[in-house]
């Protein structure tokens, strides 16, 4: 599935790029010291905003998938069930994302994300129904999935208008830059919320040799599994309510494009 997807996008990716005398800084076309790009990109709020919410994403996803695989074996009492809940969180990921392009274009890329953000709180908050319920459980993960498809669709578009903005707004393009930071907070989160499982075990008292586990320690898994996803959808939401170059990009791209003529 995945070389497959990365053929999908070579084959249909089609670059033009073109530099004349003046472009860049300074006229110095081609040859913009990386020190220009991270001063350019400095002031632009936007490049920070999309950095913060794909550590809050990948944060999310880090602790909602690590973390459900202690619910099967503990809560639900059947390990056997972590395959099934990898189906789970793939498969909604796969039929809705070829509909998230059309909604995101509908109603732009903050406000589609705000509204999966919703759902995504209140599958994690299902959960408390009966946190030992098998159907509970598989409900709680799908409407999630659903709900983060739209971010996890608009994300990359975000990091896109972040560098037409931040060429709008300085004259400098930054794609490699913008694009590999958002990389690197992706990597960053991935470490941090596997950290984060470890620690919050360990000071629930999780002490992997034992037969069972105690109520205290079932009780954090839970808790953990879904109100730390509850706590990074509000930080999302959050840089989301900053994020309005929705309504720019636009008049940003009618620009730059007036400028390469």
């Amino acid at each position: 599935m995945i070389p497959f997807g990365y053929w999908f996008t070579f084959a249909n990716t089609h670059e033009i790029a073109s530099m004349k005398p003046g472009d860049g800084v300074d006229g110095r076309a081609g040859r913009i010291p990386v020190g220009d790009h991270f001063k350019a990109l400095a002031r632009n709020k936007y490049w920070w905003l999309t950095l913060g919410l794909n550590f809050a994403l990948w944060t999310y996803n880090g602790i909602a998938n690590g973390m459900a695989a202690y619910i099967a074996k503990y809560v639900l009492g059947n390990s056997n069930l972590i395959a099934v809940i990898g189906l789970a969180t793939v498969i909604p990921m796969v039929i809705g994302l070829p509909f998230a392009g059309p909604l995101v274009a509908r109603f732009g890329k903050r406000n589609a994300s705000m509204a999966g953000l919703v759902l995504v709180a209140v599958g994690s908050l299902l959960v408390f129904v009966d946190p030992s319920n098998l159907w509970v459980f598989f409900v709680s993960i799908i409407v999630r999935m659903v709900g983060i498809i739209p971010m996890n669709a608009a994300l990359n578009a975000m990091s896109g208008d972040v560098v037409e903005y931040g060429e709008w707004r300085s004259g400098v393009r930054s794609d490699g830059i913008v694009f590999s930071s958002s990389s690197f907070s992706m990597k960053v989160a991935m470490g941090v919320s596997s950290a984060a499982i470890a620690w919050i075990l360990g000071a629930s008292g999780y002490d992997g040799s034992l037969a069972v586990r105690s109520d205290a320690t079932v009780s954090v898994m839970v808790n953990t599994f879904v109100w730390v996803p509850v706590a990074m959808v509000v930080v999302m939401a959050a840089l989301l309510f900053f994020y309005d170059l929705d309504k720019r990009v636009d008049r940003v791209g009618g620009e730059l494009a007036a400028r390469r003529v």
